[in-house]
């Protein structure tokens, strides 16, 4: 029986590489992120339909998408940049 002592964040310093497995997280904690963002599009244009075309202008849309796409791939970076 291991007797060691469990420290999170740890399964991936152990390996000292990425797995499989840890870029699906990665992956899938961006999509989880993207679909947040469809959701809060698609409320505010449900319950405010005149405010829509203020709050989700072109600029804020970019913006997001930028983010998005910038966090994605610090996390790929991360995972990859382990040997």
């Amino acid at each position: 029986m291991n007797n060691s002592t469990f420290v999170y964040g740890s399964e991936l310093q152990g390996r000292g590489y990425a797995t499989n497995t840890d870029l699906i997280v990665g992956y899938m904690t961006i999509i989880c992120v993207m679909n947040f963002i469809i959701a809060l599009n698609r409320f505010v244009a449900v319950w405010l339909p005149l405010h829509y075309q203020r709050i989700f202008n072109k600029k804020l849309c970019i913006f997001v998408a930028v983010m998005v796409a910038c966090q994605g791939l610090s996390v790929i970076t991360l995972y990859l940049s382990r040997p």
